[in-house]
């Protein structure tokens, strides 16, 4: 980090149908809000993601990501340390979401959606719809 102590953060994610999202993370030192108009030149840190899924069939997809930083570009062990953190990280939400997309294909009792899943949940349906538009059977009679 270019400072010490505490700080704001401020993170953005876009998402872009079918299967690209951007996340960009920003830190400021601690009081400064995390303005991405006014960041203190120097004294900030951001992180660009961008993530990749490309459907193998129904229930399996591949998975790419690249990041990208403002501070130490050049520095080979902070790229290493920094993509082994972010790949633990992956690595967690990996064995929760094989779970979850059993649980999706496998469904036994009805699911009950909770306010956090409002996001994923708008994005798979929009993705469905736009799934279903262009299959053929759907097509309107002209």
């Amino acid at each position: 980090m270019p400072f010490e102590g505490k700080c704001d953060r401020q993170q953005y994610y876009e998402v872009r149908y079918p299967a690209l999202a951007y996340i960009k993370a920003i830190f400021t030192p601690a009081g400064t809000d995390g303005d991405t108009n006014n960041l203190p030149v120097g004294q900030y840190f951001q992180m660009d993601s961008y993530n990749f899924m490309t459907p193998v069939d129904e229930v399996t997809s591949r998975y790419y990501w690249f990041q990208m930083r403002n501070v130490h570009p050049e520095d080979e062990e902070v790229s290493q340390y920094m993509s082994a953190s972010v790949k633990v990280a992956f690595e967690e939400d990996r064995d929760i979401l094989a779970e979850v997309q059993k649980g999706m294909h496998n469904k036994t009792t009805h699911t009950v959606d909770i306010a956090i899943d409002a996001g994923p949940l708008f994005f798979r349906r929009h993705l469905q719809k736009l799934i279903e538009a262009e299959n053929p059977r759907n097509a309107v009679a002209e």
